[in-house]
């Protein structure tokens, strides 16, 4: 900064100034009450800052403390830039000329042009009509940093407190969401399909005829008792032998004539449902009754995806969910065999696995579905970890 420049510069001595006072050409215009007649006057600004300015005047045009508008008037390349504000008279010395002022409510972007005025002045710069536009279209000041909450209210903290933990329990929840899902994508092989079976016995109709069942659902049956009867037509029987040799008439008769017959059951066992009922003609080979055996326990039939047969294997611990049975049971699996072993379809596709369960629900849905786990990591280590969160 050269000598010039030094000599523009205004230094006071006071511990509160925070802007340093420059000359510049700058012109006052404000109308001003005299006599009750309003007047235009114009002052030369003594100095000027961003804080404020100073004039030098009469001291009785202005009272310490009032509050004035006026026009602040700038020529720049060849343009009068007017920056309209609002000042208060703050400096009023006794024995001097300088009346000191203070802007009041002046906007962030007058206060950017005034800087922009100054610094440019104090270096030297030209100050044109585009830097000074360029100037007043950025964004010059960041907005003022919320305070630390040392004077919240009660409420506000405990609001702030309640949204903490809502969302510290949201991200548990969430974890432990993916957690389950990764455990069951890597440790756990879970059946396609399941169903609670037991060992039945399916008793199909031997001849064409009308059935009529004896017994009903749910019956308790002994071995070689009568579960129902059927009415044949005798040319059933007689049709393979002697249907070439008869006359019309002969087949006639034997078509309107019906030899009885009795299904038994082959164990003691108890009626699980019927199929056909009463007075309805069943084909030959048609399932009439399905009997399951007393007294035999239930078990699993589980069918895996073929890919999973090396998880897999005789004597594996696993874990039944039955459908609309808040309980879960545990089991061992018997034995494996290929789906569709011995049976149309193409074997290959799926692995059914018999599962022996522990212990059997109060009462055994049988042909109910299920849900089969197996999980990698050993039961016990996994019934450990969890009473150990529920303590």
């Amino acid at each position: 900064m050269n000598t010039a420049e030094n000599i523009n510069v205004v230094h006071e001595s006071e511990a509160q100034r925070q802007y340093a006072r420059v000359r510049m050409p700058i012109v006052l215009e404000m109308v001003v009450e005299e006599g009750g007649v309003k007047k235009q006057k114009r002052y030369t600004v003594h100095d000027i800052s961003a804080g404020g300015f100073g004039l030098q005047c009469t001291k009785q045009d202005f009272q310490a403390g009032k509050i004035y508008q006026g026009t602040l008037k700038i020529n720049i390349d060849g343009f009068t830039l007017g920056l309209e504000a609002s000042f208060q008279a703050r400096n009023i010395q006794s024995g001097s000329t300088r009346v000191g002022f203070e802007f009041q409510d002046i906007g962030p972007r007058e206060i950017s042009a005034l800087r922009y005025l100054i610094t440019s002045y104090l270096s030297g710069e030209l100050v044109t009509v585009g830097d000074m536009l360029n100037t007043l279209s950025r964004e010059n000041f960041t907005k003022a940093r919320k305070s630390s909450g040392s004077g919240s209210s009660w409420n506000s903290r405990v609001k702030a407190l309640a949204g903490s933990v809502a969302f510290f329990f949201v991200g548990v929840m969430a974890a432990g969401f993916v957690a389950g899902q990764l455990y069951d994508t890597y440790f756990v092989t879970a059946s396609k399909s399941a169903v609670l079976m037991a060992d039945t016995y399916q008793i199909d109709m031997p001849r064409d005829g009308v059935v009529k069942p004896l017994v009903a659902m749910n019956t308790e049956v002994k071995k070689g008792q009568a579960i129902a009867t059927f009415d044949s037509p005798i040319l059933d029987f007689l049709k393979t032998e002697m249907v070439d040799s008869m006359n019309s008439e002969s087949l006639e008769m034997m078509t309107e004539t019906y030899i009885k017959g009795t299904l038994t059951s082959p164990c003691d066992c108890i009626v699980l449902d019927g199929v056909a009922t009463e007075g309805q003609f069943v084909p030959k080979g048609t399932p009439v009754m399905r009997l399951g055996v007393k007294d035999v326990q239930p078990y699993v039939l589980a069918t895996f995806d073929f890919n999973q047969v090396e998880e897999l294997a005789r004597g594996a611990r696993v874990e039944v969910e039955i459908i609309g049975d808040a309980e879960t049971y545990y089991g061992s699996i018997e034995h494996l065999t290929i789906a569709g072993q011995g049976k149309s379809a193409t074997p290959g596709n799926s692995v059914e696995a018999r599962i022996i369960l522990d212990s059997m629900p109060a009462q055994a849905p049988v042909g109910h579905p299920a849900i089969v786990k197996k999980t990698d990591l050993p039961l016990s280590f996994v019934s450990s970890a969890v009473a150990k969160i529920g303590q």
